[in-house]
């Protein structure tokens, strides 16, 4: 993230400030004054001025970098150990910014809330007070309070609001390079240098000056800013400078924290902790990890650790700490480093759900959206990314999260939306596009999705020429040259595709580009030529059967059907475009026969793949047969949303007294994963009708007693469930039945039938063929928590010793069951047996069950030593 230190930097860069910048450089390395103090920043008795303090007058400038932006730069001035910044409800002003910089150098940034004027200043007449005006007239000394009479109209008690002065974070721990000035090799003032024109000076600095990125308040409303705030951790430095505290060793540390002196400021606190200092141990304590923590390297995995043990400490030490969000952060952010996306997640998480005020949301919230992007979870990083958007517009992570806002918004291919914002972020931070190629390639792609090729060229032909190792430059320059072909700019297209088959030969890009140029030819043996290149060198590949298609559509423009009709056969997914009519009839024949063929076989997936490849084109045939098809194969993916759309297409298609089967079994199971539970009874109950027997008529029957079950409905399920278990010929089946049932009956605390029910599914199970020990050992335990219900301790014993045997045999640990055993003899106070049971598992392992085993045996000692006693 970029701090408002870049900010200011990009501001020289990017506002034509040059020749100004070389000014200020040459009269500030003039002075050679020692360092003075800025004691403060207050607001005039004018609304439109402020007032800085000094205790000597220094060397100043003050630029209007834009509309709502002014820089005040001050050298040979250091701030003071207790500088004040007090400023009153402005209609005029949103945020005073101070930054500190290497050669006592500050520069403080005032970011008002509408247009200012070109500001003018003054000093008063002990040039103690630098008086800066914003409304465009020259400010008068006797119009600003003295320091007498501004300290005492304040409240003597009125503490300062907190983040008065933004502590910006740093991009790394080393302050030194943090705070560096343009040096001598991009500011020259010596002699030989002088009489350098002021063009010639500008020229040399955009060459050698690296270019920052601007951080951008465009988007969102400011009403929702936490004002005076970065919005990250790094809020805990102004959180607890809020807190009193007298120790001069901590204020130092202090005044290190906030110039970004890292190594400085934890030295400093971990020498006063072990000193014994103690009348500001939790802040000290707090802001030891914390400085610790931000002098660590990406990659230094141990150092990480000890910062997160020091921040676990203080969740520990100072559970009811107000500071207590910024610790879950840092251990956030900490685990992200590390790679433990889970428990960065996690941390994050207890933050953004119990700490809605928590003054670093946006970063919390921005971090989240990078996890949930991580796992692929597009929704949720869209949400959070958005959030950070549109609610935090000044937030450091605004911009970040504005980009990654665009790229979600492109994979779930709402490609204008995402085209507006990516764009609107470049327009007022044009240094983004120079972070990654990401950018500029998602608004390529968008446009070019939208049917927009000029700009999409443009975006793509920006991404390939600036980034040398940009990934895939087949495929963006193959894109370029589909901008051309849908422009019937052939000549140019030919060229780029020929370019990329030639410099990148059995690429992505190289297929493309190969299916682009036969688009480009007219000659037919050229044509045929490439497209059975694609096809049979590259069988495995999408762009293969599109290479098949097209062929087709070669030979059926050329009279030649039984290709035609043979090449339609052996394609498994295609996009046809621009067939004869005849051909559209053919081609929904191949896809009839293909479609029913793989889902025959059980290869739905190939068939969604294929459907989707051609979704606009199939879709518009209005076939009945491939709406069935499209429909069973989503179901068979339990695509179940998709699956009752298309069912339902084919269940208005077909006449009622010619539907198919399987339609109306399809769409009843359709009904019932989506929650259609009324008219999936109607649909179980019309195809149990129509059908004898078989599978997915108990299927059906299972079904309808689970919907009346849900429903509450516990007659009507227990029934279903019957009709289930007569119609059944498996056994495992049956068993399963047969515990559904048994809920049934547990949900009317009728444990006799619950037991009854369950010593079936034993039997079902234990006739069922092969080696089914897993599954009779589960239902042994099942009718074992029954019989504890029922209160037959015994019996349940017996039933978990069942259970333990059949365990046993499939080779599986029966730690669980051990101590249900243990647990009914207790019960059933065969105390011996219960010891015994407990036993042999507490000593197993360091499992929950040996834990609470050796507890029991504990309350089973006592109870007989106080028996005995």
């Amino acid at each position: 993230m970029k701090q408002s230190r870049k900010k200011i930097y990009g501001i020289f860069i990017c506002r034509g400030l040059y020749v100004s910048v070389f000014f200020i450089c040459c009269l500030f390395l003039s002075v050679h004054s020692s360092a003075a103090e800025l004691k403060g920043i207050f607001s005039g008795s004018d609304p439109s001025s402020l007032r800085l303090q000094v205790s000597e007058r220094i060397p100043i400038k003050v630029i209007l970098v834009d509309d709502t932006e002014v820089l005040i730069a001050l050298k040979n001035v250091q701030p003071a150990n207790s500088i004040e910044l007090r400023l009153n409800d402005s209609e005029l002003f949103r945020k005073v910014e101070l930054e500190t910089l290497s050669g006592n150098v500050i520069a403080v940034l005032v970011t008002g809330k509408k247009k200012f004027h070109e500001p003018s200043f003054l000093w008063d007449e002990k040039g103690l007070n630098l008086l800066v005006s914003f409304d465009g007239k020259l400010p008068h000394s006797s119009s600003y309070p003295s320091e007498k009479s501004q300290s005492s109209s304040a409240n003597p008690s009125e503490k300062k609001a907190p983040g008065d002065i933004l502590d910006n974070k740093p991009d790394s721990k080393d302050v030194g390079a943090e705070n560096k000035v343009p040096d001598q090799k991009q500011i020259d003032t010596s002699p030989e240098n002088k009489g350098e024109s002021d063009a010639t000076t500008e020229k040399r600095l955009v060459h050698e000056t690296p270019k920052p990125r601007i951080e951008n308040r465009t988007y969102g409303s400011p009403d929702n800013v936490v004002v005076g705030k970065a919005g990250d951790i790094s809020d805990i430095v102004s959180q607890v400078d809020l807190i009193p505290c007298s120790d001069k060793e901590f204020k130092k540390a202090l005044i290190f924290l906030k110039q970004f002196q890292w190594q400085s400021a934890y030295e400093l606190l971990n020498g006063y902790i072990e000193n014994g200092q103690s009348s500001c141990a939790e802040k000290a304590e707090l802001l030891r990890a914390y400085a610790y923590y931000k002098t660590i390297d990406d990659k230094d995995y141990n150092a990480l650790l000890q910062a997160e043990a020091l921040f676990q400490a203080q969740l520990v030490k100072w559970p009811d700490s107000d500071m207590i969000p910024f610790c879950y952060t840092a251990l956030g952010l900490i685990s992200g480093r590390l790679d433990n996306i889970a428990a960065a997640e996690g941390y994050l998480t207890i933050v953004m759900d119990e700490y809605p005020d928590y003054s670093g949301m946006p970063e919390v919230l921005y971090h989240i959206a990078k996890t949930y992007d991580e796992k692929n979870y597009n929704e949720k990083a869209l949400e959070n990314y958005q959030v950070v958007f549109e609610k935090y517009p000044d937030s450091i992570y605004a911009v970040d999260a504005g980009v990654g806002l665009g790229k979600a918004l492109f994979k779930k291919r709402h490609y204008i939306d995402s085209r507006d914002i990516l764009t609107g972020l470049l327009k007022t931070n044009p240094e983004i596009m120079y972070d990654s190629p990401d950018v500029l390639l998602s608004i390529g792609d968008a446009e070019f999705a939208l049917g927009r090729n000029e700009p999409s060229r443009d975006a793509l032909g920006k991404a390939y020429n600036l980034f040398a190792d940009i990934p895939d430059k087949d495929m963006v320059m193959t894109r370029i040259a589909d901008t051309y072909a849908n422009e019937k700019k052939m000549e140019r297209a030919r060229k780029v595709y020929e370019f990329v088959m030639d410099k990148f030969p059995g690429t992505e890009g190289f297929l493309g580009s190969a299916m682009g140029l036969a688009l480009c030819l007219k000659e037919r043996e050229k044509i045929e030529e490439l497209y059975t290149m694609v096809k049979n060198n590259f069988a495995d590949h999408r762009l293969s059967r599109v290479a098949m298609m097209r062929l087709a559509e070669l030979y059926n423009n050329n009279g030649e059907y039984e290709k035609c009709i043979e090449e339609i056969e052996r394609l498994l997914a295609t996009h046809p475009t621009g067939l004869r009519y005849d051909a559209v009839r053919l081609m929904q024949k191949a896809y009839e026969s293909l479609f029913d063929e793989k889902l025959k076989t059980g290869q739905y997936p190939e068939v969604l793949r294929t459907y989707e490849g051609a979704k606009v084109l199939l879709d518009r045939l209005e076939s009945r047969n491939i709406f069935l098809s499209t429909g069973l194969s989503y179901l068979d993916g339990h695509l179940y949303g998709q699956a009752y759309n298309q069912l339902l297409k084919a269940y208005k298609e077909f006449p009622e007294s010619d539907r198919p089967i399987e339609l109306v079994y399809g769409i009843a199971i359709a009904m019932d994963e989506t929650d259609r539970d009324d008219e999936a009874l109607n649909h179980f109950k019309s195809y149990t009708a129509m059908v004898e027997e078989g599978p997915e008529k108990v299927e059906a029957f299972i079904r309808m007693g689970d919907i009346y079950f849900k429903k509450g409905d516990l007659v009507n399920s227990e029934k279903h469930y019957e009709f289930a278990y007569s119609f059944s010929r498996d056994r495992i089946e049956k068993a399963r039945i047969l515990n559904r049932e048994a809920e049934v009956y547990r949900q009317e605390k009728k444990w006799d039938k619950v037991a009854e029910l369950l010593e079936r599914a034993v039997v079902d199970y234990a006739s069922a063929p092969g080696e089914n020990y897993d599954l009779i050992s589960e239902a042994y335990k099942t009718l074992g928590k029954a019989y504890l219900e029922k209160k037959t301790f015994v019996k349940a014993a017996e039933a978990f010793t069942m259970a333990l045997k059949f365990s046993d045999d499939a080779g599986r640990p029966g730690s669980d069951i051990t101590f249900m055993l243990g647990d009914a003899y207790q019960k059933a106070n065969a105390i011996d047996k219960a010891k015994e049971a407990f036993e042999k598992i507490a000593e197993d392992d360091d499992s929950i069950w040996s834990r609470l085993a050796r507890e029991r045996l504990s309350t089973l000692t006592l109870a007989e030593t106080l028996s005995n006693s």
